[in-house]
């Protein structure tokens, strides 16, 4: 069974020989959890393991990812209305201009500090476990791409002008209107409930 990539819908996945587990991921559903600091600023963040188990997927989100994917990604596969076993919420850092970051932090208290995260929606395909899980299998190439960039920027070389540029932290207005800065996502809380109501993204 080939790969099948639904534009930017989405994408499926077949079973690895040792899992038996055939994998569809939803990339068109895209939400913010969002909540207020201490400080009063707003960001989106995962919801809390304590607080709310990532297999709990609202009944919207469901309905949503078996019309987007399944029915019509792979329609026999779909047939006889089959249901998936499991599912999980899928957390990533969307940056505003959907670069990654891969750089050493700007503040002089945190020169210590190196980033590597975000982009557009790849960090599923950066996970470590032990045993190995099926998304790390099936990824596992992504790894050392990006390793190898992390290590010209720990070590201080160069990844060339242009990936410096478009991986390093922007100040608000490099990004102010731009990628996902400019589009209006649905509140995690409310597809709880009645679907979603569209708003503009929080930041990071």
């Amino acid at each position: 069974m080939p790969i099948v990539c639904y534009g930017l819908r989405g994408e499926v996945i077949p079973p690895l020989e040792e899992k038996k587990t055939f994998t569809y991921r939803n990339f068109e559903t895209i939400f913010t959890n969002t909540v207020t600091t201490k400080s009063g600023r707003k960001i989106t963040v995962p919801r809390s393991l304590e607080s709310e188990d990532q297999t709990n997927v609202a009944d919207n989100l469901r309905r949503e990812t078996e019309a987007i994917i399944p029915s019509q990604a792979v329609p026999r596969f779909a047939a006889g209305n089959k249901q998936a076993h499991h599912r999980r919420i899928c957390w990533d850092a969307l940056t505003h201009t959907e670069d990654r970051l891969t750089c050493r932090h700007p503040h002089p208290k945190l020169s210590n500090l190196y980033v590597a995260l975000g982009g557009i929606f790849h960090g599923y395909k950066q996970i470590f476990s032990s045993p190995p899980t099926a998304a790390f299998a099936v990824m596992h190439k992504f790894l050392p791409n990006a390793g190898k960039y992390m290590v010209n920027v720990l070590t201080g070389a160069s990844n060339g002008a242009e990936k410096d540029q478009a991986w390093s932290r922007k100040r608000e207005t490099q990004w102010r209107g731009k990628g996902s800065e400019s589009q209006l996502w649905r509140e995690l809380k409310s597809l709880d409930n009645d679907g979603g109501a569209l708003h503009p993204a929080a930041k990071l």
